[in-house]
């Protein structure tokens, strides 16, 4: 389910903004990953290119 940005989680907005300093959010969700744990999947677009990454709630990159 889609969140408005501003809920996002100052440690995983820090380290989306250190990974892709260049990149602009589209779009993010909480999803819930293998094992029940909860991960934000952040939608964006690099370099004119849509893409995605996701992070723990402690703003760590997940694979």
């Amino acid at each position: 389910m889609p969140f408005a940005l501003s809920a996002l989680p100052k440690a995983v907005k820090d380290a989306f903004t250190k990974a892709f300093p260049a990149a602009a959010i589209q779009t993010g969700y909480l999803v819930e990953s293998k094992g029940g744990k909860s991960e934000y999947e952040i939608e964006y677009t690099l370099n004119g290119k849509k893409k995605e990454a996701k992070f723990s709630p402690e703003g760590k990159a997940a694979k």
